[in-house]
This record gives C-alpha cells, sequence and structure tokens, in this order.
C-alpha cells in the first residue's frame, strides 16, 4: 500500500494518450499503430536520421570498447549493434521521457484497448519500486510506458535489465554499462545466435507487394 500510495499520488488519468476507449464504450475504428516502426520505411531510414546514429555511435565505440567488448564476450552480441540499438531508442540516452510511468500505465491499463497487457506493466512498474530498484521520481516513461535509455517496458526490466557495473542494482536510467549490457541480454532471451551478423541482403520477389 505504502508503495502503492507513493507511486499514484495525485495520479490522473491522461485522455491525451493514444488508444484509448472511455468506460461504456466500445473502439469504433481498427487500432492505429503510433510507433515509427510501423509508418512508411522511408521516414525511418531516412538518412539524417541513420546519419544521426551512425555518427554518435562511432563517437562512443572507441569511449565504451572495454564494456562494449566484455558484453560481447558474456553474451555473444556485436557492441555495433548494441550502440546501435541504444542511439535508435533514445538516441544514446539523450532523449527526455516526458510522461510519468504511472500516470500512462494507469490510464492505459483502465481504459486501453489492450488492458491486459498494461495491468501487468503497471502491476511490474509497482515491483521495480517495491523492491528498491528505482525511485517513484525516476518511473519517467515513453507514452506507451517504456522506461530508461534502451526503452524496456517494466516486465522487460525486470526479466531483462542487467547490473553490469557491479553497484547492487540495474540501472537503465544512468548507468551506460548496464544499459548496454540489458539490451544485449534482451536481445540473448529472444534468440540471439552467437556468431550472427545483423542481416543478410535478400531479394524480394516482383509478386511480393510493399
Amino acid at each position: 500500500k505504502k508503495t502503492f500510495d507513493e507511486a499514484f499520488i495525485g495520479v490522473k488519468p491522461n485522455l491525451k494518450l493514444p488508444d484509448l476507449v472511455m468506460p461504456g464504450e466500445k473502439p469504433t475504428t481498427p487500432e492505429k499503430q503510433h510507433q515509427a516502426e510501423f509508418g512508411p520505411p522511408a521516414n525511418y531510414f531516412a538518412e539524417k536520421i541513420i546519419r544521426a546514429v551512425t555518427g554518435g555511435g562511432r563517437t562512443r565505440e572507441s569511449a565504451n570498447a572495454r564494456v562494449l567488448g566484455l558484453i560481447e564476450k558474456r553474451y555473444g552480441v556485436p557492441g555495433d549493434l548494441v550502440l546501435a540499438i541504444w542511439g535508435r531508442e533514445t538516441g544514446f540516452g539523450a532523449a527526455k521521457m516526458p510522461y510519468d510511468a504511472f500516470e500512462v500505465l494507469g490510464t492505459k491499463a483502465f481504459m486501453s484497448t489492450k488492458k491486459d497487457f498494461f495491468r501487468s506493466e503497471v502491476l511490474a512498474a509497482l515491483e521495480i519500486v517495491e523492491r528498491g530498484l528505482a525511485p517513484v521520481n525516476a518511473m519517467k516513461s515513453s507514452w506507451a510506458g517504456a522506461l530508461g535509455q534502451p526503452q524496456f517496458m517494466p516486465t522487460s526490466f525486470l526479466k531483462h535489465a542487467v547490473d553490469f557495473d557491479g553497484d547492487g542494482r540495474p540501472d537503465i536510467w544512468n548507468s551506460t554499462p548496464d544499459v548496454l549490457a540489458s539490451i544485449a541480454n534482451y536481445l540473448v532471451h529472444y534468440g540471439w545466435v552467437r556468431g550472427r551478423g545483423w542481416g543478410v541482403e535478400v531479394m524480394v520477389p516482383a509478386s511480393v507487394s510493399c
């Protein structure tokens, strides 16, 4: 109760969030995907955006070379791939998370078309605070409730966040070693194969619709 009260004091539903259905109403239109990944590929892979990620990655590669080497040795995930995900998710931690995670998750657990998903997430967020893994005031998120520099949902944080700097707790907000190792650990959990490259070129048959 103490944790819940601390997390939700002053929190009200945020009706500006996407994918909400007012109580008593039914969704009237198919759900729209708001993530950039579901938009036109030309926007997602625009040169100016990719240049910022690749340039930022190169400048951070040497500064984090030792940690990236240790991560690749432990998890088998290449350092450049981990850097790319870090850069793409939050601009290497520069992106500001404008939302209160409990406001987002609480609103979506009550009013989203994916209530069950977000109910699990709001409980996981409370567990993060309850276990002392992060204070309430650190629980800032995206509009979807994703946390920290690698943008983990709370359940992903509990499953995959890693204490790689050895200070006793996984910190995906402030610790670069923890952020990078957590990304690698997440990929391993979902089937990353040691020695695999980031991708291969394929030719799509002309019969396949764009």
